[in-house]
């Protein structure tokens, strides 16, 4: 968004609909009062403002629409869906919390949280790293798996609506904002203009009915912006748009082209054969038909997307080197399934949240690089921010606060009219796959903790193994409403160890590892398929070994103290076996 210094700057963009913002006027709701402090930016729809809610310290940002009956029929709607997302726990899928809203002068007036600068401001043009990139990824994965979850669609999903929410306190902490043009899925119309033309997805394009899937292609258009420092397809017309796509990622399938509404704009059906192939104008001839001249605006023209591997290389050494590539590969396959152009066939918000750039499984190959430790700092800010997990229930649970956004608040909820508001859809729980391994050396064999990676989400269990004595405790005794965020909990204690490790107390239990007996913690997530093997031969600490598909045939029991206190079925399963998940 842009800011200008003074409200008198920006009354001369005014249009006849908007509202004439005066600095320190006050805005009225049925129970508070809001003063103008500065004016924020301004979009089709209106106009933004920085207010002070008098009587606290709380600022928060007042979207003001255009007094028009369309923009008037478009702001019930999202009144709708904000109040519709207020009833989840939007901070924990990145949704920016919405207060209340109210009429002041005939002007519908949306009060939010108030964010910090939008991404786009922030990158400004400028390529970030993959380290940066990938926080980013995960929280709108995040976001948009709850909106799948609801039935909902952005549709205008871009940097501007990107916000950070403290790029000092909480470097790389995002939110999703301006829900102005979403939609629902069953409300979704064939056809419609809809997403920022940089973002916009081929069904949209050519005409093609359409889902959230859409937000998913915009989603991969934004990072490989952050990536290139420079939008992939910054097309100046819908017909360079699909050229820049089909450049680069080939022509949509016939099948797709044939049944789209607006493919004869952009596309040619040949003649002369029984089996007609669609083939994409030249440039002379779209500008010979409408009248427009093709404009190159790219900076990067790729033959295909795997060649943007090459680009923004960082100066590394040593094993850098190699875990940037490995890195590399893993975006470069993300952005493609995200980029894929069938919808049917493209990325899910789930299937992206277990993908290996997301969870880091293919860094944990190098645990003593440092770029790979930056990484993993980096990724600090993607933990849960909920105090506890039930594991009766998903995440989608009822537990979400409505007023546990920024600033308190939340006791505003949007009521829209009853005709507006919508049922309540049925939801999963989802499981993210993540991996915690911790291993600690005795006296005898000192050595440094090795903290591979940290769980992203609650959905996981807890094992603790030691290889000098047998769990003694009943491993049962740390129930549910004991730990913090873990859905189960299977735990081996050594004599020295006075409570069963957990994520409250790993932090400490790392921070004096030279003192206690070499041990193993690791989290896995429940149902995982891949099995995970241990081996702690008397006399010596070995490092977990990784992860393995299904088949792998090196032979690897579990320690004989850790089999003697699982339950019986995993104890069943660990002493049939070589080799069986844990």
């Amino acid at each position: 968004m842009a800011y200008f210094d003074s409200m008198a700057t920006s009354s001369s963009f005014l249009s006849m609909d908007d509202y004439r913002l005066v600095q320190h006027e006050v805005l009225c709701s049925a129970s508070n009062r809001y003063e103008v402090l500065e004016f924020l930016g301004r979009g089709t729809f209106g106009q933004v403002a920085k207010c002070w809610k008098r009587g606290t310290s709380q600022s928060v940002a007042i979207k003001i629409l255009k007094n028009h009956p369309a923009y008037a029929r478009q702001g019930l709607i999202e009144m709708s869906i904000l109040s519709r997302l207020n009833k989840e726990n939007v901070d924990e899928f990145n949704i920016v919390r919405s207060y209340e809203c109210f009429q002041h002068r005939n002007h519908l007036c949306l009060v939010f949280e108030m964010l910090g600068q939008s991404l786009q401001d922030f990158v400004k043009h400028s390529p970030l790293p993959l380290k940066c990139i990938r926080p980013i990824v995960q929280q709108l994965a995040m976001a948009l798996l709850k909106l799948k979850s609801l039935g909902l669609i952005h549709t205008d999903l871009k940097p501007d609506n990107i916000m950070l929410v403290d790029p000092v306190r909480q470097p790389y902490r995002v939110k999703v904002i301006d829900f102005g043009s979403a939609t629902h899925v069953s409300k979704a119309v064939c056809s419609s203009y809809l997403q920022t033309r940089y973002y916009r997805s081929p069904e949209i394009i050519l005409g093609l009915p359409f889902c959230e899937a859409i937000d998913m292609w915009s989603l991969g258009c934004v990072i490989a912006e952050l990536f290139l420092g420079w939008p992939l397809y910054p097309g100046a017309s819908e017909y360079d748009q699909i050229r820049y796509i089909s450049q680069t990622q080939g022509l949509p399938a016939e099948n797709l082209l044939s049944a789209g509404t607006k493919t004869r704009c952009f596309f040619h059906r040949g003649s002369g054969s029984s089996y007609h192939l669609w083939r994409l104008k030249t440039p002379l001839e779209h500008e010979v038909e409408l009248g427009v001249k093709s404009q190159e605006t790219r900076r990067y023209i790729f033959d295909r997307l795997d060649d943007m591997k090459q680009v923004n290389m960082p100066i590394l050494e040593g094993t850098d080197v190699q875990v940037e590539k490995a890195d590399r590969w893993e975006f470069i396959n993300l952005l493609k399934k995200m980029l894929t152009l069938d919808a049917g066939k493209r990325i899910t918000p789930l299937e992206t949240l277990k993908h290996p750039f997301v969870t880091m499984a293919h860094l944990s190959h190098y645990p003593h690089s440092a770029h790979v430790k930056s990484c993993f700092q980096n990724m600090e800010i993607c933990k849960r921010r909920s105090t506890g997990f039930d594991g009766s229930r998903g995440l989608f649970g009822s537990g979400g606060v409505a007023g546990g956004g920024a600033g308190g608040g939340g006791q505003h909820q949007l009521q829209p009219p009853s005709h507006l508001q919508q049922p309540a859809r049925p939801t999963q729980p989802v499981h993210v796959p993540c991996l915690l391994v911790v291993c600690v050396s005795s006296a005898t064999h000192p050595s440094q903790p090795i903290v591979i990676s940290d769980t992203l989400h609650p959905a996981v269990r807890i094992i603790t193994i030691s290889s000098e004595t047998e769990g003694k405790d009943n491993p049962t005794s740390c129930g549910v409403n004991k730990r913090v965020d873990v859905n189960s909990c299977v735990t081996v204690r050594d004599s020295d160890i006075c409570s069963p490790l957990s994520p409250r107390r790993l932090p400490t239990f790392v921070e004096n590892a030279a003192t206690l007996p070499k041990s193993l913690a690791m989290v896995i997530p429940p149902g995982e398929s891949h099995a995970l093997c241990l081996s702690l031969p008397s006399g010596s600490v070995d490092r977990p070994q990784a992860p393995r598909p299904p088949g792998w045939s090196k032979k690897t029991s579990v320690v004989p103290s850790a089999r003697a206190a699982l339950p019986g079925a995993e104890r069943h399963r660990a002493a049939s076996s070589k080799f069986q998940p844990l």
